[in-house]
C-alpha cells in the first residue's frame, strides 16, 4: 500500500515515521536514494496499531519484530504476507468463521464459544484466558470482567446471544462449579488437573477455522488470528452508531487516538468503494486521494517513536 519494497519495510525504525506530518522516510536499499513517501490513512492507523498492541516489547528500533523468542528484527522473507496489521472481518464472513467447528463435539463447542466470545466483547486473548468464573455477572445486563494491560480492569456487557451461549457453556464444562470461585472460564485438562488454556492453543485453533472458512468463502481473511476478532468487534460497533470515546472505553483503550484508528479505517474503505465507481479518466479522480494519516498528541507520538 506504500509502494515500498519488503526489503526496505523489514529495515524500517521506529524514528522512521514522521507521525506529526504524515510520511514514511525510508532508505531504498536497491538505488540508496531517500524518499519521503505519504502515510495514508490505512497505513497509518495499522502501524500505529501493530505499535499498540502487536508489537512485542523491545528494545530494538526496529518497527517489525519477530512475535517468537529471540525477540529480533523480521526479515525479508517473513515479512511478505505477515503483517497486514489492521484488517477487519465482515459480520456474514466472521459468522462462517465462527461456524467452523463440529458442535458435536465438546471441543467444536469450546472452540466455537471462545471465537463468538471474541468477537461479540473484543477481548485481547490474554484477557480471555485470565477469565474467572467469578468475574461472569448475570442480570438484567449481564457483563464479564476483563483485566487489561497494565491491570486496567473494565466491564464489558455481554450482548446479543453471547449470555445464552456461555450459560450452555457453563452448564457443559463447569456443571458442578462454584460460580464464584477463581477457577477459569476456559481450561484444557493435563493429566487429569485443569489448568488455563494457553493464547498459542487459542491462536492454533482460530488460524485452522479461519483456513476452513476460505475454501468455503474466498473472502475470508488469510493468516487468521484472534486479534482480528477484536478488530472486527470495533468497527461493528464504530458502523452501527456507537461513539468512540464508548469503544476505546469498550476496548480498555488508554488513549483515544488508538481508537481513532477504527473511524480511519471506515473512511479508507468508503473512499476505495467510490474509487472504484470513479473512472481513471474523470476529472473527479484527484479529489480520492488518501488524506495523510497524522498525530499531534505528544504522549502518543512518544510511544510511536520508541521514547515512552
Amino acid at each position: 500500500m506504500t509502494g515500498i519494497r519488503a526489503g526496505d519495510i523489514a529495515f524500517l525504525k521506529l524514528k522512521d515515521i514522521d507521525w506529526a506530518n504524515g510520511e514514511i522516510k525510508i532508505l531504498q536499499s536497491k538505488t540508496g536514494e531517500s524518499l519521503a513517501l505519504p502515510l495514508t490513512l490505512d497505513v497509518g492507523s495499522a502501524v500505529q496499531d501493530y505499535i499498540f498492541n502487536g508489537r512485542p516489547q523491545s528494545d530494538l528500533d526496529n518497527i517489525f519484530l519477530t512475535v517468537k523468542a529471540p525477540i529480533r528484527a523480521v526479515t525479508t522473507g517473513s515479512l511478505r504476507g505477515q503483517y497486514n496489521v489492521h484488517r477487519t472481518v465482515a459480520s456474514a464472513i466472521m459468522q462462517k468463521w465462527v461456524n467452523q467447528p463440529n458442535l458435536n463435539s465438546l471441543k467444536g463447542l469450546r472452540d466455537m464459544f471462545i471465537m463468538l466470545f471474541l468477537y461479540k466483547t473484543g477481548a485481547r486473548i490474554h484477557e480471555l484466558l485470565n477469565i474467572r468464573l467469578s468475574d461472569v455477572q448475570f442480570g438484567k445486563a449481564s457483563k464479564v470482567l476483563l483485566r487489561g494491560k497494565g491491570e486496567k480492569n473494565r466491564h464489558v456487557p455481554l450482548r446479543d446471544n453471547v449470555t445464552l451461549h456461555l450459560k450452555e457453556y457453563l452448564q457443559t464444562f463447569h456443571p458442578d462449579a462454584d460460580r464464584y470461585s477463581d477457577e477459569h472460564l476456559f481450561f484444557v485438562v493435563r493429566n487429569g488437573v485443569k489448568k488455563r488454556m494457553t493464547e498459542d492453543n487459542v491462536r492454533h485453533f482460530v488460524h485452522n477455522y479461519g483456513e476452513a472458512a476460505r475454501k468455503e468463502c474466498l473472502e475470508a481473511p488469510e493468516n487468521a488470528h484472534p486479534h482480528l476478532f477484536r478488530h472486527s468487534c470495533a468497527m461493528n460497533l464504530y458502523q452501527n452508531g456507537v461513539e468512540l470515546t464508548l469503544i476505546s472505553q469498550w476496548l480498555g483503550h488508554s488513549n483515544l487516538e488508538t481508537t481513532l484508528i477504527y473511524a480511519h479505517a471506515d473512511t479508507e474503505l468508503k473512499r476505495k468503494a467510490i474509487v472504484k465507481a470513479v473512472p481513471e479518466d474523470s476529472p473527479l479522480r484527484e479529489h480520492v486521494n488518501s488524506e495523510r494519516f497524522k498525530i499531534d498528541d505528544e504522549d502518543t507520538l512518544k510511544v510511536l517513536c520508541g521514547l515512552k
